[in-house]
């Protein structure tokens, strides 16, 4: 499990700094940060993410899951990152790099040297689009099949 999760983390670091590499460098991303996010993009994914966890967390207690026994993780929420993260791509990632592509001005977010805050209209933006792919129905069905994997035996089949 140890090298399936460093082989994770190698794979996601490496994403994010070829992502990076399609956006114009003035906004400062150059790959996923820690909290605080120093850079308009980073925000956006934190944002974008914790709407997505949140939005996995429901049906995941729900389905009388254990939401701190993960696949991949360990520790708390460790189930509910597991689950997000093929979930990403479609449903933050690609929304986020769109606005940082296409619409992202300087006058959109404020930024200092201990953190970015993302103005009125990115934050609108932002919601109004994750409200389109962010898909709750997706998300239940592969909770229901994690589930049914646990106490049916069934096979677990993951949908994007």
């Amino acid at each position: 499990m140890e090298e399936l999760r460093r082989i994770n983390k190698f794979t996601s670091d490496m994403y994010y700094e070829i992502l990076g590499r399609c956006l114009n460098p003035r906004h400062g991303f150059k790959r996923r940060t820690p909290r605080p996010h120093t850079d308009p993009v980073n925000s956006m994914l934190s944002l974008g993410y914790s709407i997505l966890f949140g939005n996995c967390c429901v049906p995941l207690v729900g389905a009388y899951l254990d939401t701190d026994m993960g696949i991949l993780r360990e520790g708390v929420n460790s189930l509910v990152l597991d689950l997000i993260d093929p979930l990403k791509p479609f449903m933050v990632d690609s929304v986020v790099f769109t606005i940082a592509r296409e619409f992202l001005a300087e006058d959109m977010y404020e930024m200092n040297t201990r953190r970015c805050h993302l103005g009125p209209e990115t934050l609108k933006i932002l919601s109004e689009t994750l409200r389109g792919t962010i898909d709750q129905k997706k998300i239940e069905e592969n909770v229901i099949s994690y589930r049914d994997s646990l106490i049916n035996r069934k096979p677990f089949r993951f949908s994007y």
